[in-house]
């Protein structure tokens, strides 16, 4: 019975690790908000800002998240749960939190010249990071419990006022905080 419960609880939550390393189970309905559109952005949108979006679509799970309305649908991504879009209608935020989301964080984000923060936590994303650093406006970072096997140490961009790997099981030692003045 005790097996049962635990493959139930298992299928319906996110599996967490605590700071001491046990296995914890927390129900995490997934957090994926809708924002406003910015005036202009109803009906405009950065072409290659989608496409980059339609990448990390299908290059991670996709079709199979639990909130994926409108994803790769032709209307203006700032309306696509989950992405804000600044006043010039480019994506600057994308938050997908505990979301299904599954695979390598893809390439496909390295287009989104405007991002300024991603937050994809309680998914499962090992690997992938080290491209963050090449995003010159990100400043907010958040990968919390997400089974990242990358090792340390990661350096990210200038800009970066916070990151947050906290619950994974990083091997290496942290970055030289001196790189990144701002945080």
């Amino acid at each position: 019975m005790i097996v049962i419960c635990l493959l139930f609880s298992l299928i319906l939550s996110v599996v967490a690790m605590d700071p001491c390393g046990l296995a914890t189970i927390s129900a995490r309905a997934p957090t994926v908000p809708s924002y406003s559109v910015p005036a202009g952005c109803e009906t405009t949108w950065h072409t290659g800002d989608m496409a980059a979006l339609n990448e990390i679509f299908y290059d991670m799970n996709g079709p199979q998240w639990f909130v994926n309305t409108n994803w790769t649908r032709w209307i203006s991504i700032c309306y696509w749960p989950g992405v804000r879009c600044n006043n010039n209608c480019r994506v600057d935020w994308i938050e997908i939190n505990a979301n299904n989301v599954r695979g390598r964080l893809s390439d496909g984000i390295l287009a989104l010249r405007e991002l300024t923060g991603v937050s994809m936590s309680y998914n499962v994303i090992p690997s992938g990071f080290r491209m963050l650093a090449d995003l010159p406006m990100l400043n907010a970072i958040q990968f919390s419990n997400c089974s990242v096997t990358e090792s340390w140490p990661m350096v990210f961009g200038p800009n970066v006022t916070a990151i947050g790997f906290d619950y994974n099981n990083m091997p290496g030692h942290l970055a030289k905080w001196s790189l990144m003045p701002r945080l």
